[in-house]
């Protein structure tokens, strides 16, 4: 796991790192999390992404493509709740990935 304070240092730790999702606040510094979000789908088409939204109105810079595009968790929330959330996220990615390629990735 890589903590980084904004979108841009994002994608400079996805391009040394092999990562397995990527969990991003949508107000960010730099970079947003949608427009990070948006680059890292086109570059890195397989990662499941998943943002986290404040009730700082994170939710209402999301367009409506933005909320169906990537699972949305908002804030605050216990650990339990962001546990799911990612499982959640990787379930579905593994899903999409068995139906492209008939087969789960690890």
């Amino acid at each position: 796991m890589t903590a980084v304070e904004d979108g841009g240092r994002a994608l400079e730790a996805l391009d040394l790192g092999d990562y397995d999702l990527l969990l991003s606040d949508i107000v960010m510094p730099r970079l947003d999390g949608i427009a990070l979000a948006e680059q890292v789908r086109h570059d890195r088409p397989a990662l499941p992404i998943g943002l986290i939204a404040g009730n700082n109105g994170g939710r209402a810079r999301v367009g409506a493509a933005a909320v169906t595009a990537w699972p949305m968790i908002s804030k605050p929330f216990d650990r339990r709740a962001i546990c799911a959330f990612v499982a959640d996220a990787l379930k579905g990615y593994r899903r999409e990935a068995a139906a492209i390629t008939g087969h789960e990735p690890r």
